[in-house]
């Protein structure tokens, strides 16, 4: 009887760390997801951030070129 127990129990645990083996290769695979999602957001963002320049950098072109427009014409 104690035998049978012990076998039962023995049987639980190897079950036990069959499944806990699964979970941590699920935890990686988990974790490198993450990072690539990291990246991406981190990706987006320097580009949202280069592209607000840029459309601010290009508006002050614009406003200067129409300075420089009317004033030439009041010029003449």
């Amino acid at each position: 009887m104690l035998s049978e127990k012990l076998d039962q129990l023995i049987g639980e645990v190897r079950g036990m760390r069959e499944t806990m083996g699964g979970l941590s290769n699920r935890m990686v695979v988990v974790e490198q997801e993450t990072k690539s999602t990291k990246e991406i957001v981190e990706a987006w963002s320097a580009a949202k951030t280069w592209l607000r320049w840029f459309k601010w950098i290009v508006g002050l072109v614009a406003s200067l070129g129409a300075i420089f427009a009317a004033y030439k014409g009041l010029a003449k």
